[in-house]
């Protein structure tokens, strides 16, 4: 026997099982699996790689998933708006996308222009037990902020069925912040569920700190014994607190780098209280989206 004959002959075993037994999740893995390896990734690919170096809202638009486009009735009009808000005009687009196979792919694409830096996650799902759901299925976008390479999704051209479980993507806010006490200018999102903390936690906060005066600001050293950083998470609109006026959401130390807290669903920018008002601190807000 032949390998084709071999492949079609345990493909045909597979659907043959998953008819039968359509809520086992090790055959329904497999069988969307093969399923997928039948798919036009190169296809897809092509399509929305071209859409994105065009800014072509309406190729991405005919791609959307049938659950996006119930969320979102003037789908092409919110990716044309996300498009009209990279600015400068383009000078390339890097597809850095990892794709293994599979049944998901999670696009991503770093777009330089004449002014800004951006990244542009597409995700996007060939098969799977919900049609609705088959199709591009959200797009998001991180805008680099300022020289010292922090990012930001952008709350106002964020488009999503909703909170898709099977996509990586969580960072919501990067910022390398200022010295001294400093409020952040950009607004992120908070959503109701990070599935994957313990206990009532929404938000998991990853920090660093730069080596010293003249080091980089991205360079991600780790804290010292003496580093205290309070990190405040202000809803959109409110001002900062006075120092020691309201606890803080966070207190990160050299033994508590990456802790988790809880804050009613909204959009916030964060507030920072450093011990050493000379170094420059890098705060990343992770959250579901």
């Amino acid at each position: 026997m032949t390998l084709t004959k071999i492949i079609a002959a345990f493909t045909a075993i597979i659907t043959l099982l998953f008819n039968f037994f359509p809520n086992s999740e090790t055959i329904a893995e497999i069988y969307y699996t093969i399923q997928s390896s039948k798919f036009a990734w190169v296809e897809t690919t092509d399509t929305i790689e071209e859409a994105v170096e065009e800014k072509d809202a309406q190729a991405l638009a005919l791609l959307a998933s049938n659950k996006l486009k119930e969320k979102h009735p003037t789908v092409e009009q919110d990716i044309q708006k996300l498009f009209d808000s990279i600015k400068g005009d383009i000078l390339y687009v890097e597809d850095d996308t990892e794709f293994g196979g599979g049944i998901h792919c999670d696009f991503r694409f770093h777009i330089t222009t004449s002014t800004d830096d951006y990244q542009m996650f597409i995700f996007f799902t060939a098969v799977g037990p919900d049609e609705s759901v088959c199709g591009l299925r959200r797009i998001m976008m991180w805008v680099k902020t300022d020289e010292y390479h922090s990012w930001w999704t952008d709350t106002e051209n964020y488009i999503t069925e909703g909170v898709i479980e099977e996509a990586d993507r969580k960072l919501t806010r990067s910022w390398n912040c200022g010295k001294g006490n400093t409020a952040d200018e950009y607004v992120f999102m908070v959503n109701e569920d990070c599935s994957r903390l313990k206990g009532e936690k929404n938000i998991e906060i990853m920090t660093s700190r730069n080596g010293g005066d003249d080091a980089a600001p991205e360079s991600g050293y780790a804290f010292q014994e003496d580093d205290v950083l309070k990190v405040y998470l202000i809803p959109e609109g409110e001002e900062p607190p006075e120092p020691g006026t309201r606890e803080p959401d966070a207190v990160i130390t050299k033994d508590n780098r990456h802790p988790e807290c809880y804050v009613e669903p909204g959009r916030y920018y964060l507030y920072v209280e450093p011990s050493d008002n000379y170094i420059i601190y890098s705060v990343s807000v992770i959250t579901k989206l």
